[in-house]
């Protein structure tokens, strides 16, 4: 039996950017990196003998996109195909085995992500499987692959990794756009009344929302929704909500001048100490600190 030899990059007219693990660990006070953040990226064009093997897995979840030829993805076990046009997310810490077709080696797009939203992008029941991505969506998703890789090749500054982790997310968008639509093959259950409440929290940050709220809203139970959540984002319900007002007061430090009592106000708090304790408690510095940060 001919053994295929391992070889993981070196193919010509490669493009490969690693983020250094400190400057990750720097910017992870950043809420938008924190709930989505790209932490290696890559092309390699015709793949002949492309393998790898990671026995205990990835500390990332990992997004290849086959844009021509064929590969395998062994995820578990488990055997896929992939074709061009297709793609698949191998989840986090999952043993996993990938390469090239010997005959018709692939070239493939990549990048390993991870984050507190991650599972929104990609969901539980989503992952481990190949996807056919949508023809009108193909050239989109290779133009913004280029938009992955541009901010990266100018250095790893928070601002230039926030445009290619956005970059990034509208990929995965993208690809799953088909199968979030099918609902027989998304498998969970209430999963478009999760992502309503979402946009819902979203749109009312300045109000009060609570379990009931999300209960009354979906006709949903209490105990229904908290298990959607947790299917869903793995957050339940408050927490998710939480740190959606995180993210938002963030954006405000850093874009706007207003004092931090309005902040508190603009994304539901009526007591700015109480802002301050919640804000530390999930972002890791005080609001103050944070703007000191990013200003810097």
């Amino acid at each position: 039996m001919t053994r295929i030899r391992e070889k993981g990059e070196g193919f010509p007219k490669e493009k490969l950017y690693v983020i250094p693990r400190s400057m990750l660990d720097a910017f992870s006070a950043n809420p938008a990196l924190r709930g989505f953040v790209i932490t290696d990226a890559g092309y390699f064009p015709h793949a002949r003998y492309h393998l790898r093997q990671r026995l205990h897995g990835c500390e990332q979840n990992i997004f290849i996109y086959c844009e021509e030829g064929e590969g395998f993805v062994s995820i578990d076990g488990v055997v896929t195909r992939l074709y061009s046009g297709q793609a698949i997310t191998i989840p986090e810490r999952t043993a996993h085995l990938y390469g090239a077709s010997k005959d018709r080696p692939w070239s493939i797009y990549w990048f390993h992500f991870t984050g507190d939203f991650s599972p929104t992008y990609v969901p539980r029941a989503l992952a481990s499987r190949g996807i056919q991505v949508s023809l009108a969506s193909q050239s989109v998703i290779l133009g913004l692959f280029s938009q992955v890789f541009t901010p990266l090749s100018r250095g790893y500054t928070h601002r230039y990794l926030l445009a290619a982790s956005s970059a990034a997310a509208l990929i995965l968008s993208l690809s799953y756009e088909q199968e979030y639509l099918t609902t027989d093959t998304l498998n969970i259950p209430g999963v478009r009344i999760i992502e309503d409440l979402i946009a819902y929290a979203q749109s009312h940050l300045t109000e009060d929302i609570s379990l009931q709220t999300f209960a009354t809203r979906s006709h949903y139970s209490p105990s229904r929704i908290i298990q959607l959540f947790k299917e869903v984002t793995g957050y339940s319900p408050m927490a998710f909500v939480q740190h959606l007002r995180m993210q938002r007061a963030c954006y405000y430090l850093d874009a706007t001048q207003e004092p931090i009592n309005r902040i508190a106000e603009y994304v539901g708090f009526t007591d700015q100490f109480y802002f301050s304790r919640v804000f530390r408690k999930i972002i890791g510095v005080s609001p103050r600190d944070y703007r000191k940060v990013v200003h810097a």
